[in-house]
């Protein structure tokens, strides 16, 4: 069944406002029809491996978007050809994107951010499947690259971002400050599963301008045992971000959870150090054992 048939069949219900597709794989002779009906939709979720120009004009057609979910099926997505012109949803607040690939193949699925402008953006939310070992001195230029593009760099950019989530981000310290310090809106910052080194928070504390200076909440969720994450570099960077605060920049923190493997070495110590984080820096601080 081609896609035209299958949007044939929405063409009876144009005015719905939540549709969720699964796409079957894509085929090369595949066209979207250039009259799309669902310009009333409000949330959108779709599971495809369609190539990202197709993709693009299925978003072009729906304008009304508040809350978009792209699920990538794990599949590796295909080569694209060039999108020359930009697609506007005005209105999205929530982006979520499922099932990409991680590896070497990472970068090529949030190649879509170059393409689309969100200026309401609130919430993004990206999950990442792993295949195989990622070197955390890799910098995955490409994902840091894609985001950056989403949020800065020209009109209608998401520059107002509250909301971040990554989950099985593998990328170097380097390339996670390029990311992080491109968002000086963000409040709410979670990183579950984060393939990387700790050192990120170690050159953190010697950046010249404070990083991420409205964030409120800070989530750091089993960090893999099989990567050098040391929770004492987290510990050192909150109390060095209380102690660098001033009264034209203060540290709005409010809480911070971990949930730590049981697996790592001096792991005991460790939480029991973190666990006076309250007390030291005033904040809220749960840290989970599992």
């Amino acid at each position: 069944m081609s896609f035209g048939v299958i949007w044939a069949i929405l063409d009876h219900i144009p005015t719905i406002r939540t549709l969720s597709l699964d796409l079957p794989p894509f085929h090369f002779d595949w066209d979207v029809p250039g009259n799309l009906p669902q310009k009333n939709l409000t949330t959108f979720t779709i599971a495809c491996d369609w190539p990202i120009p197709l993709f693009l004009d299925i978003l072009r057609a729906c304008p009304k978007i508040e809350t978009l979910t792209l699920d990538h099926k794990r599949l590796i997505r295909r080569i694209s050809d060039a999108v020359n012109t930009p697609v506007l949803l005005p209105k999205l607040e929530t982006l979520r994107m499922q099932g990409l690939v991680s590896h070497h193949h990472s970068g090529s699925d949030t190649d879509i951010f170059c393409h689309l402008q969100l200026p309401s953006l609130h919430t993004l939310d990206i999950a990442f499947i792993p295949i195989g070992y990622e070197d955390p001195q890799d910098p995955n230029t490409t994902v840091g690259r894609n985001i950056v593009a989403l949020v800065s760099g020209g009109p209608n950019r998401a520059t107002n971002l509250q909301y971040l989530r990554f989950e099985s981000l593998a990328i170097s310290s380097q390339g996670l400050h390029s990311i992080l310090s491109s968002l000086p809106m963000l409040a709410h910052l979670t990183l579950d599963k984060l393939r990387s080194q700790s050192r990120f928070f170690i050159e953190a504390c010697a950046f010249p301008t404070q990083l991420l200076p409205r964030l409120r909440t800070l989530r750091i969720l089993n960090a893999l045992e099989f990567f050098t994450f040391e929770n004492d570099d987290v510990y050192n960077f909150l109390v060095n971000r209380k102690h660098t605060a001033t009264e034209e920049v203060p540290d709005a923190l409010e809480e911070v959870e971990l949930v730590i493997s049981r697996c790592r070495p001096d792991i005991d110590k460790q939480a029991h150090r973190l666990s006076y984080l309250s007390s030291e820096v005033g904040v809220r601080v749960s840290v989970t054992i599992v």
